[in-house]
């Protein structure tokens, strides 16, 4: 199979068609691209090693730059120069009146990055489906290479308000949700269904591993170079190497429909009836997505989104932790994770799949032996699946299989998650948040399993579209609760109890883990 096996996506121009993927001559079954699938990973690589070469640095920058106003308003010497010998013990940069406006700016950052890209988000999904994800990436690429050169302009003594236009620009080409959109629905385009989680787990993978590499990078240059300069230089200087990679390797993936023969007569309908024709495609596709599964991806994203903003200024003032104490974290959490995304988690895909197959081949015989062979048996034994239809993608109990299986893989992270966040909430020694870190990076995988189960439901020219609606959902239900739980922070940071935010955060995994419970999969012949 690999033999026969060669790359089907090619460069177009917007609206031209893309082969469909390979078909495995024995199955009659779609079959992965590998050779764009890998292009596309490696691209994802490169983005997430140029971000994370910068940030863990971003935030010790801002909080730098708050402790030079802090002193500078007392006549105190500025960071950015030699120590003041007369006041050799007086900077102290964990100081709450330093920490609490520097948290508020960067919330202040995230705001104008999600709020703009909200509307861009929900853009850019329609628009990749109809022209292609190239276009529509290419330009985030972009911008994202602007938003990196704002911090450059900062430590060369412009105002914090260059960082605030960064991240506007950013979020009106799409924020940090277009790009995982895209990325996503890249995978998806390229990838058999049966395949898709586990690939979505390499995907995932290779970016944890750049985070993993980019975080030591950027820390060892902040360390030794005394400065942020350099740091942020290479990361601007990342940014544009992704993007002439993706231009000049990563094929068109978005598969379009043949053109019809020259000299056929095309009639067109009038642009209205076009615009409701594409509106009631993507109302109907966002509509057939299950609701209990966009909720617990929701709650669970927005735990972990927001106690990771918070960690940088809950550390530094309960721990004392600095730039390098950051790195380490962050560097020992996208080391566990890669382990986790390459690895666990298509162990345990397979491990459930085979779980689930043969307790579904032990119901269809308990029904068949029940009814005498009298009735077709509620659920088709998953060795018999590809005989009810010609291939994998036409197959609701295909479909049905994939999504049980990541089903009661989510139920599994979502407990992990609720366990991570208890424990981090009674972590009072700096050795013991080092400690918790590889339960934390499986319950990550919750995310992954979610997204897995809403694209079974997804039509497959709808990918674009159904990543942007819930990129969109994530984005909004995020920056929500990174604000409640800064003004959270805030209340409490002077106080005996300066970890009751993540307390109160962790509490959401409740409600997810038991909304999993309640989910349920099935019915005759639709896969719901």
């Amino acid at each position: 199979m690999e033999a026969e096996q060669q790359e089907v996506f090619r460069d177009s121009a917007p609206g031209a068609a893309a082969a469909a993927l390979p078909v495995d001559p024995h199955s009659a079954e779609p079959v992965t691209d590998r050779r764009a699938l890998k292009r596309v990973i490696i691209v994802s690589f490169l983005v997430n090693i140029s971000m994370a070469i910068a940030g863990q640095s971003y935030d010790q920058a801002i909080i730098t730059r708050f402790c030079d106003n802090h002193y500078e308003t007392q006549s105190f010497t500025s960071l950015s120069s030699p120590p003041n010998a007369a006041f050799p013990t007086l900077r102290d940069c964990t100081l709450p009146e330093i920490l609490t406006p520097a948290s508020s700016f960067t919330s202040l950052l995230v705001t104008l990055l999600v709020i703009p890209s909200v509307l861009t988000s929900l853009l850019a999904g329609p628009l990749s489906d109809a022209y292609g994800r190239k276009v529509v990436t290419a330009c985030w690429l972009a911008a994202l290479i602007l938003d990196a050169a704002c911090p450059l302009l900062v430590v060369n003594g412009q105002g914090l308000w260059v960082l605030a236009a960064g991240k506007l620009v950013l979020g009106l080409c799409g924020g940090l949700a277009t790009p995982v959109m895209l990325i996503f629905s890249a995978v998806a385009d390229c990838t058999a269904k049966v395949d898709r989680s586990r690939a979505f787990g390499y995907l995932s993978g290779a970016g944890m591993l750049a985070n993993f590499g980019g975080m030591i990078i950027g820390g060892l240059l902040v360390k030794y170079t005394k400065g942020f300069l350099v740091t942020f230089g290479l990361s601007t200087a990342m940014c544009f190497v992704s993007l002439l990679y993706y231009i000049a390797f990563v094929p068109e993936t978005r598969q379009f429909a043949a053109p019809p023969p020259p000299g056929t007569p095309v009639t067109k309908d009038p642009l209205h009836r076009r615009l409701a024709a594409v509106g009631g495609d993507m109302f109907r596709a966002v509509r057939n997505l299950p609701g209990s599964i966009v909720a617990i991806g929701l709650l669970s994203a927005g735990m972990r989104m927001s106690t990771s903003f918070l960690i940088p200024f809950y550390a530094a003032q309960v721990f004392g932790w600095q730039t390098w104490d950051n790195t380490l974290y962050g560097a020992e959490g996208a080391a566990f994770s890669c382990v986790t995304f390459l690895f666990f988690l298509g162990f345990a895909d397979k491990t459930m799949r085979r779980y689930v197959m043969k307790g579904d081949e032990r119901r269809a015989a308990a029904l068949a032996a029940a009814s005498d062979g009298e009735d077709t048996p509620l659920l088709v034994p998953a060795a018999d699946a590809t005989a009810v239809q010609t291939t994998e993608e036409e197959s609701p109990e295909s479909h049905l299989l994939n999504a049980r299986v990541s089903l009661y893989l989510l139920r599994i992270f979502i407990g992990v998650e609720l366990l991570h966040i208890m424990l981090f909430t009674l972590s009072n020694r700096s050795w013991m948040l080092y400690a918790i870190v590889p339960i934390d990076s499986l319950g990550a995988l919750t995310a992954i399993c979610a997204r897995t189960i809403l694209l079974e439901f997804a039509p497959k020219d709808m990918y674009g579209t159904i990543n942007s609606f819930y990129g969109v959902g994530l984005n909004l239900f995020s920056v929500g609760a990174i604000k409640a739980l800064a003004a959270v922070y805030a209340v409490t940071a002077d106080t005996k109890y300066p970890n009751a935010a993540f307390a109160i955060f962790g509490a959401t995994a409740v409600p997810a883990l038991v909304g999993s419970l309640m989910v349920r999969f099935g019915g005759r012949g639709t896969g719901r």
